[in-house]
């Protein structure tokens, strides 16, 4: 793999570590707190859509990946090769490992479970949209929970972005 422009530069109380490669149109990254920098003991890139960290505190090793799907109006190529890739990063990461990822996936999960018991918790917005099974379906293969939907929010944080007038 490889990385070009790899920076690692202070912000506040935060480390910002960021890998990019030229041409990328995408991005993902992490902040890290000062005091927690030491405990990092890998950053990957994996592509301009997704990234992983790797923390041990204490005894526990954690993976944090952060992404960044296609949205839907983009092609199924590229859209089934960001979930390839997340594939990839769960089949790298140790099974005892614990696992926290966070990012935008483009996806409506709908506010009941339906089919995904173990996945959903019930609580969501909108209708189910094909990037939101897919978000699913990934949960449920790799035994993840949509923890927003575990919690029920006020209305207005229920979505974080909304196009058009």
């Amino acid at each position: 793999m490889e990385h070009r422009n790899r920076k690692s530069f202070g912000t506040g109380g935060c480390t910002q570590k960021a890998q990019r490669s030229n041409g990328v149109k995408n991005g993902v990254g992490f902040l890290v707190s000062r005091e927690l920098q030491d405990q990092v003991v890998e950053v990957r890139r994996y592509n301009d859509r997704i990234m992983m960290l790797r923390m041990v505190i204490g005894e526990e090793a954690i993976a944090i990946v952060s992404a960044y799907a296609p949205h839907v109006g983009l092609g199924e190529n590229e859209r089934r090769e960001f979930w390839d890739g997340m594939d990839e990063v769960m089949r790298n990461i140790p099974r005892d490992e614990k696992v926290c990822i966070g990012g935008d996936f483009n996806g409506h999960i709908w506010k009941k479970e339906d089919g995904f018991p173990m996945a959903h918790g019930g609580f969501g917005f909108g209708s189910r949209n094909e990037s939101g099974i897919t978000l699913l379906e990934f949960a449920l293969a790799h035994d993840l929970g949509i923890i927003n939907s575990f919690f029920k929010k006020r209305d207005s944080h229920l979505i974080t972005f909304s196009s058009g007038g």
